[in-house]
């Protein structure tokens, strides 16, 4: 295991150009288990938001997506606010660039 999580960020948004705002975010395996996430690089304990589950995370209001795993590949599940569920969508996380 690397010593640090890597990092994965993304500006989630519609065809149009319009961030997806607050949008629901679930991170899994790419056979749909849940995958842990951490607050931070040196795998600090995630604590998800009221109504998340510890798998799920939130976009920020302009629609930016962040998150800590281990290295892998990945799906992430997106849900607009008030829509219905988008689709899988396949993500890579990469190491660390200051891994040792």
């Amino acid at each position: 295991m690397a010593t640090y999580a890597g990092r994965y960020s993304e500006h989630l948004q519609d065809r149009y150009g319009n961030g997806y705002r607050n949008a629901k975010v679930a991170v899994q395996t790419l056979a749909a288990a849940p995958v842990t996430l951490y607050a931070d690089r040196d795998r600090t304990a995630y604590v998800p938001a009221a109504g998340l589950a510890a798998n799920e995370i939130k976009a920020d209001s302009r629609g930016n997506l962040r998150f800590f795993a281990d290295p892998g590949n990945y799906q992430i599940v997106v849900t607009p606010v008030g829509g219905s569920t988008l689709g899988a969508f396949p993500v890579s996380v990469f190491p660390d660039p200051l891994e040792p």
